[in-house]
């Protein structure tokens, strides 16, 4: 019997060391009453950079003020009172340097149940508050932009109504946040360009992300701006919960599109849109008239296929040329389908957009050349005696 019980104390001795000196939590044991230290194991010692456990010195020593304070007015009298306490503390080692800790302490009571000692356990979370700081920062950072976004940043709830929109919303629309928040995004949106929107919205709570697209919105003055969207699903916990949209106002950029194709269908000269190879990227019905191609045909073709007078090795040179001064107004021959010869006068302007544009307007001179070059010959005509 004296050896089994031997064993066993032996047993429960083996245990508390290997669970005393757990290489991931370091514990130690206080005095209850001056929580003066008594022993730590090897983790505690590696956290604090000890060489040996500092017996009798008081735990307040490798604490910050502020953990100081919380020892004296939060953690014993928790402790007195429920017989445990967990929270956070900084530790403080010798050179100065701030450790944070996820500490946890319970009393030990001897046989009479009178609290004898506390049991200190605590991890270093240095790692976890450095990535808490970066997440912080990165969660500010991610703030700042979507407040001073120019576009409208927002999100909307799979049930269809509004649960965020950032600053932009109301310089756009002219609507307060609050007017539209937890309100169905329907009323915003003109009638004719509801069945998309409505389209839009379910491909994003499916998860799917449908291609940009553009609808008229109601603003607070009871006009109409147009928005060009881009929505993909809100992901939460890896759950669809909605959408999440950007929009940007395009209505200048609509209404001077409209401009544009206004004055290029009804002028009477000839206009083309040239990329810096010189292919046609577009053309006007009143080029089409005067050269005898139509808009399909110019639009698989280049400036060398109808340039009569240059070489292409001309025409390279010729942009070159322009993209270095911006613009240029020359007269050149173009050759028509049926093989014939037109005069123009080309007023072209380089443009540093989309990759590079050149935008040309050509006027039909060939009377006015045919009228100078008769002008010309009754000039140098011999007079008549």
């Amino acid at each position: 019997m004296k050896k089994e019980t031997a064993k066993r104390e032996l047993d429960k001795e083996l245990i508390y060391n290997r669970v005393f000196e757990t290489p991931i939590v370091g514990m130690t044991i206080l005095d209850f009453t001056n929580q003066d230290i008594v022993f730590g194991n090897t983790t505690a010692r590696k956290i604090f950079e000890l060489e040996r456990d500092p017996i009798g010195v008081d735990v307040r020593e490798f604490l910050d003020e502020e953990s100081k304070n919380l020892v004296d007015t939060v953690i014993l009298p928790t402790l007195k009172k429920k017989g445990r306490w967990e929270g956070e503390l900084v530790g403080k080692l010798k050179d100065g340097r701030e450790v944070p800790l996820s500490a946890s302490c319970v009393v030990i009571y001897d046989e009479e149940g009178i609290p004898h000692a506390i049991l200190a356990a605590y991890r270093d979370i240095t790692e976890r508050k450095q990535m808490e700081v970066a997440l912080r920062e990165s969660e500010t950072r991610y703030r700042r932009l979507i407040e001073t976004a120019p576009d409208v940043i927002y999100t909307i709830s799979w049930d269809g109504t509004f649960t965020s929109m950032n600053p932009a919303f109301e310089k756009i629309t002219g609507w307060s946040r609050e007017e539209w928040l937890n309100k169905p995004f329907a009323g915003l949106v003109h009638p004719n360009d509801l069945a998309k929107a409505t389209e839009t919205f379910y491909q994003a709570v499916r998860g799917e992300t449908p291609p940009p697209y553009e609808l008229r919105i109601r603003t607070k003055s009871g006009d109409y701006l147009v928005g060009e969207f881009i929505s993909k699903p809100l992901i939460e916990k890896g759950q669809v919960i909605g959408e999440l949209g950007i929009a940007r106002d395009i209505t200048e950029r609509k209404r001077a599109e409209a401009e544009y194709k206004t004055i290029v269908s009804t002028t009477m000269d000839g206009f083309w849109i040239l990329d810096l190879q010189g292919n046609f990227l577009d053309v006007n019905d009143a080029y089409c008239n005067l050269i005898g191609y139509n808009r399909s045909e110019l639009l698989k073709m280049c400036i060398s296929n109808v340039e009569a007078t240059e070489t292409p090795e001309d025409t390279a040179r010729h942009i070159k040329l322009i993209m270095e001064r911006g613009w240029d107004k020359f007269e050149t021959r173009h050759k028509r389908k049926d093989g014939t010869i037109v005069d123009v006068e080309v007023s072209v302007n380089y443009l540093d957009v989309g990759g590079g544009r050149f935008f040309v307007f050509l006027r039909d001179i060939t009377e006015r050349k045919r009228a100078e070059e008769a002008l010309r010959k009754r000039r140098t005509l011999p007079k008549s005696c």
